[in-house]
């Protein structure tokens, strides 16, 4: 299976992206400096502006047909936006990876000797599409 220069840069730059995501109940530890140091490691990673994602991650905007009002998320909130962030991450790289192997796959049926199941307490289960959720609970 052949990745082009930058699409390995960019699993790369996503797995390292997840990787350097707080857990859930993992707090900011260390100096200011080093905590913005992280924060703008992580922006560099994602391609994203600091300042727009603390604000995508901390604010909820609301706009009426006459003003717009941004509102300040509690900490939990903020939290599930970060970890629904990572989870959309890690799902659309697991889909892309798959739709990549997948067509990387492809070929007459006649030539197919083998194919690759998935066994859970169940039995074997053979999907049209696969999910990451599907993958965790296998």
């Amino acid at each position: 299976m052949l990745f082009s220069p930058s699409q390995q840069l960019s699993c790369t730059s996503a797995r390292s992206v997840l990787i350097r995501t707080p857990r859930r109940k993992e707090r900011a530890v260390g100096s200011l400096r080093a905590v913005q140091r992280r924060r703008r490691r992580f922006c560099s990673l994602c391609g994203v502006d600091l300042e727009r994602l603390v604000a995508a991650l901390t604010t909820r905007t609301v706009t009426t047909r006459f003003e717009t009002i941004v509102k300040l998320l509690r900490t939990p909130d903020g939290l599930d936006a970060r970890d629904a962030l990572a989870k959309a991450l890690y799902a659309n790289m697991f889909d892309w990876l798959v739709a990549r192997i997948n067509e990387n796959l492809i070929c007459d049926p006649k030539l197919v000797e083998a194919c690759i199941n998935v066994l859970d307490i169940f039995g074997f289960e053979c999907f049209q599409e696969n999910s990451l959720e599907q993958l965790c609970i296998n």
